[in-house]
């Protein structure tokens, strides 16, 4: 009997893989050894147990569609999931590949990771709690949309099983994290570019420095110091001129960002 309702509710709610439908019949006997005392009618039961088995194996459900199958409010639905995935221990730790792969967005993970973490550094309170799989999930969508790669909100939020409200808010906050991430890329960029052509004009100047002080001789030793002034101060102009071009060129470049 039990299977059979598995099979039938597995067909109305999509799902055609066999192995979810074992699975799903497996953690049916595990509620009935456990004693899980909830109510839950004939049709809610298999209906849960098939979309944990489902979550389980990255396979997306219609949640919606699933409450409607069992006869249940969307609040009473959502508590009874969470009650009986922490009754069979079956509570998945999302990540952001986990979710990259099942919406099939791979290239925005890097930069997802790297919200997921500057959020969780800088913006992130004490008495939040960092370990909700919404976290990885609306880094994740910022991530697509600040690359304008398309994801399936709504089967987002029905993976979450969360509010809207809520969602957009986090989206809202992590969007701040994207411009403080390149400009941070930006500084690092023009840090090294600086140093690399100012430091390169030194490195001439000492090599020629190098080779002219090689080649005095023990008669030129007497007007020495006046040459090494003069040395200091050609430096000096030298090192002067190369940082107005630099200078000159960076304001170009923030002009034709503009």
């Amino acid at each position: 009997m039990e299977e059979e309702s598995l099979r039938s509710m597995s067909k109305r709610l999509g799902i055609t893989s066999g192995e979810v439908l074992k699975k799903a019949a497996e953690l049916q006997r595990l509620m009935d050894v456990r004693g899980c005392a909830m109510a839950l009618t004939s049709v809610a039961k298999p209906v849960i147990c098939l979309e944990i088995a489902a979550f389980g194996l990255n396979i997306p459900v219609d949640k919606n569609v699933a409450i409607r199958l069992s006869g249940m409010t969307k609040k009473a639905y959502i508590h009874a999931f969470k009650t009986i995935e922490c009754v069979l221990g079956k509570q998945k730790e999302l990540t952001i590949k986990d979710l990259a792969v099942q919406f099939g967005c791979m290239e925005a993970s890097n930069l997802a990771h790297q919200i997921y973490q500057r959020y969780k550094e800088a913006f992130v309170k004490d008495v939040e709690d960092i370990s909700h799989p919404i976290f990885v999930a609306t880094a994740l969508f910022t991530a697509c949309k600040h690359q304008k790669i398309k994801v399936d909100k709504t089967k987002l939020l029905n993976l979450l099983a969360t509010k809207r409200s809520t969602f957009d808010s986090l989206h809202k906050k992590m969007e701040k994290v994207i411009p403080t991430l390149e400009s941070a890329v930006n500084n690092k960029r023009t840090s090294k570019r600086s140093y690399g052509f100012l430091d390169k004009v030194n490195e001439i100047v000492e090599d020629q420095s190098h080779s002219s002080k090689l080649s005095k001789t023990d008669e030129e030793a007497t007007d020495r110091e006046d040459r090494d002034k003069e040395y200091e101060e050609w430096k000096q102009k030298i090192i002067e001129s190369a940082t107005k071009a630099l200078s000159a060129g960076k304001k170009t470049v923030e002009k034709q960002k503009s």
